[in-house]
This record gives structure tokens, sequence and C-alpha cells, in this order.
């Protein structure tokens, strides 16, 4: 997890001073368009990657889950030539994190990453699944493409390598499949057979994606239980067209592809990196630009909710303009971003309170000093004389619904 976090001299020509509040699940960011909401996801996600234990080479199996990656030529011989963008100096944490006499540059090599936490000081790692999903596309689900085999990714190497491509693809604003998750949801109900070992937690992982998006939208029906309470996917494959709940795929509504493409990619990313069989358990780094994106507002209101419920042990990095996404943290989850003349970008908690009204919520953290000039409404006043007048009634029955 990442709380304290400062990076001078970057790709995007912004510096950071990020101070955020410690063990918390969900950090989210707001602020006007412009002040480095994405370019600071883009920032954190891809030094996560850079810090990643798997590139610690004095790190064990016993003590690190990735540790085994780092050793599997076949994998770093797909991903070695992609270029991390990292700022000249970062302070992470702890403290800074370059060694004496390292060669630094804007963009690193991934097969000249060397986080040796032995033998330099101060190398922390991070050792958990990091997946970054982008606003870019994500209304938006296509269907099967026929030039494309139907073919699951069996090895974990094959597995890790699509997730880690998929991610850093991601980060950096490059081309990604507009099918991917059609291909992942039919893939797995294809290829999951009870009969052949190996393949059980395939439909798992579609049912957990299911549940999920049926939890948030349950007038999709998308499971039903049978008399052994067991699940009944609502999924089938018609004439080249997947219909999920009787739906095609490429029909469904943007709040729904949206929905359904930012649960699909944390359970994919989670599984292909850690191998997880139990996903409510299961740990990760998750970044999510505009997570209101395409969203009902009722939708905005509980998507946080349900993030953590589904993935209790997960951390949440995201961006939003929605105040109803804002409304629903708690304290220490909430934070309005600034950027000063010298293009430093800092961190102001926002403070929550279930006592706040909702406009003053909104004059405070998104309408600045300017818009309110031209407001003719005070909503400091409104609350004062709504308060007053609750005060001064008699309420006799508790029972009735006001």
């Amino acid at each position: 997890m990442i709380y304290d976090f400062k990076a001078s001299g970057n790709y995007f020509n912004l510096d950071f001073d990020i101070q955020l509040e410690k063990d918390q699940q969900v950090y989210c960011f707001i602020g006007e368009n412009g002040v480095g909401k994405t370019k600071l996801l883009q920032t954190l996600a891809g030094f996560s990657l850079y810090k990643h234990s798997m590139f610690d080479y004095y790190q064990t199996r016993e003590n690190g889950k990735f540790s085994q990656l780092k050793s599997n030529e076949g994998l770093f011989n797909q991903i070695k030539k992609q270029k991390i963008s990292i700022s000249d100096k970062i302070y992470f944490n702890h403290g800074y994190t370059e060694y004496d006499n390292a060669h630094r540059a804007t963009l690193v090599a991934i097969e000249d990453i060397d986080n040796r936490s032995e033998y330099f000081g101060n190398r922390q790692t991070i050792d958990k699944p990091v997946i970054f999903i982008s606003a870019r596309n994500r209304g938006y689900i296509s269907g099967l493409n026929d030039s494309r085999t139907l073919r699951l990714d069996g090895s974990r190497t094959e597995r890790f390598v699509k997730s880690f491509l998929h991610t850093y693809n991601s980060i950096y604003d490059k081309e990604i499949e507009t099918d991917s998750v059609t291909n992942w949801l039919l893939q797995r109900l294809v290829m999951a057979n009870p009969a052949i070992s190996g393949t059980e937690g395939l439909r798992k992982e579609v049912t957990f994606v299911l549940e999920c998006l049926n939890k948030f939208a349950p007038e999709l029906k998308l499971l039903k239980y049978d008399t052994d309470n067991k699940a009944v996917i609502n999924c089938s494959y018609e004439n080249g067209d997947f219909y999920i709940a009787g739906i095609a795929i490429q029909n469904l509504s943007t709040g729904y592809a949206s929905i359904l493409r930012i649960i699909q990619e944390i359970v994919a990313g989670i599984s292909d990196w850690d191998n997880a069989t139990d996903l409510y358990s299961a740990e990760g780094i998750v970044f999510i630009d505009e997570i209101d994106l395409h969203l009902h507002p009722k939708w905005q209101f509980r998507i946080i909710d349900l993030l953590k419920e589904f993935f209790p042990k997960v951390t949440f990095y995201i961006t939003t303009h929605s105040p109803l996404v804002l409304f629903n943290l708690k304290n220490g989850e909430g934070y309005k971003l600034h950027k000063d003349e010298k293009n430093l970008v800092t961190a102001e908690k926002v403070e929550q309170s279930n006592m706040q009204f909702i406009n003053d919520f909104i004059s405070r953290y998104f309408i600045s000093r300017l818009d309110k000039k031209h407001n003719d409404v005070d909503f400091n006043d409104s609350k004062d004389k709504l308060l007053e007048l609750i005060g001064r009634l008699d309420i006799k029955d508790s029972d009735n619904d006001y």
C-alpha cells in the first residue's frame, strides 16, 4: 500500500507530494479537470510495477509469492522490452527509492529493473497483484471476434503475461481489446468441466463476477439457484453471439458494461497474477480511473460499498468527478487534489461527516470560489434555517414516515 508518495521529474511534467492516511481500503481522488487525477493514478500504478517484488533478485520463494516469476525466462522474454515511466526522484512510505550511483531514466525497460532488497538500503517492494482499469472504452463491450481462436490461456505464465500487459497497456493509454470480457467469460464457461481436473476454478471465477454484478443489478437476474442451492448461470451462446441474461453482451447498456468490465478486470487480474482460488480473501492493488463513468447516480452512490464487500482485502485507488461517490466514503478515504503554479500536486483530506448536507458537501469540494460568486443560494444559511425549523417541530408520532 502506498500512503506517502513524493515524486519529481517525470514524464507528465507534474510533481507529486501525496500524504494519505494509512490502512484505508479506498483512496478516492477528486479535483478539477487538469489537476492531475489520472496522471497521479498512472504514476502510482507504473511505480507499483517498477517496485514489484518479482524484480527483487535476492528474494526467495519463501518470503515473496511472486519471487518465482523473476526466474521464468519464458515470461520475461515476453515483457522485458516494455518500458515503465518513472520519476527521477521518488519518496515511497519510508524513504527515497534510489540507490547510490544508479542510472536513472524517465523510461526504464523491465529487463533493467533491479530491486535488491538485501543489498541496497530502503528497497521496499510491492508484493500484490497490480491492476489498472482505464476509463477508455469502459462502457463498451464487443461481441466475439471470429478471427480469434477461443482458446484458454492454460499455464500460469500465459495468464500472467496477458494480465500484466493488459494493465501495462491500460496505464499508458495503449490499445486494449474490447472483446476481452466476452472471450474471458465464454472461455471459462466452455472449458469448465467437472470431469476435467483443474478446471473447477474457471466456473468459480465467472460465478463470482456474476454474483457481484447480480448484487449490484438484481433486475438482470444473472443467477438462479437450484434445489441444492447451486448457482445456475443465466448466460448462453447462440448463433455466434454471447448472451447475458438474454441480452447480447454487445447490446448491454453502457452502465451495465462499465460495471461488468470493472468487476471482470479485477477478478481476472487477481486470478492471473496470484492464481487465487478464494477471490473473497485475495489481495491486490487496483487503480480505477473515473469510476463514476456511465453510472446512474444510485450506482455511483453504491459502487464503493460493492467493491469493499466483494474484495475486502484489495486496496483501491480511484478518481471521480461524482460527489455521490465521495459522499459515501468514510473519513480518510477521500482527497481533493490541488496543483500550484509550479505544477506540484498535493492532496487535501476530505472531512467526511454523516451530518453534512450534500449541498454543503458539493459547495465545499466541487464548486470553486469563482463559481460561488455566481451562486445565489447560501447553503449554510439554508441548513441553519432548516435545522431551526426541525427543532421547533413537535413530532408526536415517531412512527410517521417523514
